[in-house]
């Protein structure tokens, strides 16, 4: 989720001052992820980051004050770990906004909205589903990537319509609300397409998958 319409001064500095906050707290697991896996994490950090921003530079024009795509955010998740998907995400909506030459006020609070509160949301996911100590492998499945996809993207469109009402309070009308109604619709294309592409990489190359514990299910991944 992109803004197209600038916010105001203080709230941009306040978005800064979090994403830093968190590129802190992140910085280091990151780090310690590059050490202990240094070709292969640099391999998949890239490689995420450039689908991140392929996937959404196809974004579409609301008229709502932002702009609306696939995020992806949920396999990202899954496949690097919070610490390394968060960095991805900033630099590949970096890149996307730049690119689209967006106004620079809006940066910081769409990589909050579109990038941070996402992963954030994931992270929680993620955490929650493996304090169940399901066995069942289709729960990990099924729960983080499907389910996870889909509170993504939801939570994204409740956010931009949000934020699009505090930044113009004109701009929740009919059609802002008519877009709450379709969350359904928004929300099941992305969990199929995060679902499918986490089931493509738990057949083909389980141990790429840094938040999977293989040690709860009865045949673990050999790493």
């Amino acid at each position: 989720m992109f803004l197209s319409s600038p916010p105001v001064e203080w709230l941009s500095w306040a978005c800064v001052a979090v994403l830093l906050l968190f590129c802190w707290i992140y910085g280091h697991d990151a780090i310690q992820d590059f050490r202990r896996h240094p070709r292969l994490s640099l391999h998949l950090t890239c490689a995420v980051t450039l689908g991140l921003a392929l996937l959404w530079s196809l974004s579409l024009e609301t008229g709502l004050g932002f702009h609306l795509h696939f995020t992806g955010i949920a396999f990202a998740v899954l496949l690097l770990g919070p610490e390394l998907a968060y960095f991805a995400c900033l630099i590949a909506a970096s890149c996307v906004l730049m690119l689209k030459q967006f106004d620079p006020w809006i940066l910081p609070l769409s990589l909050i909205f579109g990038g941070l509160l996402p992963v954030l949301m994931m992270h929680w996911l993620v955490l929650t589903e493996r304090k169940k100590q399901s066995h069942n492998f289709f729960v990990f499945i099924m729960v983080n990537g499907f389910l996870g996809g889909m509170l993504v993207v939801s939570l994204i469109v409740i956010l931009g319509v949000g934020v699009a009402q505090f930044l113009d309070p004109d701009t929740l009308n009919g059609d802002a609300l008519l877009m709450l109604q379709y969350i359904p619709l928004i929300a099941l294309p992305e969990g199929i397409l995060n679902g499918m592409l986490v089931t493509g990489f738990l057949v083909f190359k389980p141990e790429w998958v840094r938040t999977l514990d293989e040690n709860r299910y009865e045949h673990p991944v050999k790493k």
